[in-house]
């Protein structure tokens, strides 16, 4: 197997922090669709990273969203980590007008599996009519509306419908006025689980065990299907929870290395109830 070295990938330890505001170092013109045209001096702020596409951005002087090469964006940033607060004037009684309090976006979600196709999102915000949700599948990296109102009232929302297998983030945005929208934090991955032990047995023939740890055990395995061999991590249930293991799948699937292994699949619950399974790169 490949051996692992995460707290050592300089690729992961440069990386802009969501939230961050950073000056455009050159002029960029948009290639494919959803990139940003950018000028040089710009501010911008980072809303996520995504191997294939580079930085989401959110551009300072008019909300414009859309993709940036990494090679275009300073590492050092003009604000760390602070939202965009906005305020508004308020129409009084003389004509004038007067300042009114900040209007802060929703907080980071945060996003819990039900099953293999629903998630449950909750959030913190502002009281206003509805928020906006929109979902992100790392395969692909765009922002996209949650189901077919997007709509939604109140501080949480289950989603339905999703892929199993797949990565998924998720971000609130409350509407403005003039049909403006401001965007929160997306929140952390999260991997929706393969189905169950039926499918698992139906994909993979479990053949000898490669190591035995407290938590897990590591079997090979190979697919029936292309005849590539893997690891199987085998985990506890009772030694460690579904949520724990679902993030330890995440962290894995979107890292790219040569010295990383890779993830590949989840099943809950599989091959046996109590047993929840990561499929690794062998």
């Amino acid at each position: 197997m490949k051996q692992c070295f995460v707290q050592g990938d300089s690729s992961t330890a440069s990386l802009i922090p969501p939230g961050s505001v950073v000056k455009v170092l050159a002029e960029f013109r948009a290639l494919r669709p959803g990139e940003l045209v950018a000028n040089k001096g710009e501010c911008v702020q980072i809303v996520a990273y995504n191997p294939q596409r580079g930085y989401l951005v959110l551009r300072q002087s008019d909300a414009e969203e859309g993709w940036l090469p990494a090679h275009v964006l300073s590492h050092q940033a003009v604000v760390a980590r602070k939202p965009w607060s906005f305020r508004f004037r308020k129409p009084s009684f003389s004509g004038g007008g007067r300042r009114g309090s900040p209007f802060n976006p929703p907080s980071q979600p945060h996003v819990q599996v039900l099953n293999s196709k629903s998630i449950l999102v909750q959030w913190e915000g502002e009281a206003c009519g509805h928020f906006l949700l929109e979902c992100s599948r790392h395969q692909f990296g765009d922002w996209v509306p949650v189901g077919s109102s997007t709509k939604v009232q109140g501080l949480s929302h289950v989603v339905d419908g999703l892929t199993p297998g797949e990565t998924y983030s998720f971000r609130v945005l409350s509407p403005l006025y003039g049909g403006a929208k401001i965007a929160g934090l997306p929140s952390s991955p999260v991997a929706t689980p393969l189905a169950d032990a039926s499918r698992f047995r139906h994909r993979y023939q479990e053949l000898e065990e490669l190591g035995l740890g407290r938590f897990a055990v590591v079997r090979k395995a190979r697919d029936r299907g292309t005849s590539q061999e893997v690891a199987v991590k085998q985990v506890s249930c009772r030694r460690q929870c579904h949520s724990a293991t679902h993030a330890e799948y995440s962290l894995m699937a979107q890292l790219h290395h040569v010295n990383v292994v890779r993830a590949l699949a989840l099943f809950d619950n599989a091959p046996q109830l109590g047993t929840d399974s990561i499929v690794i790169e062998l």
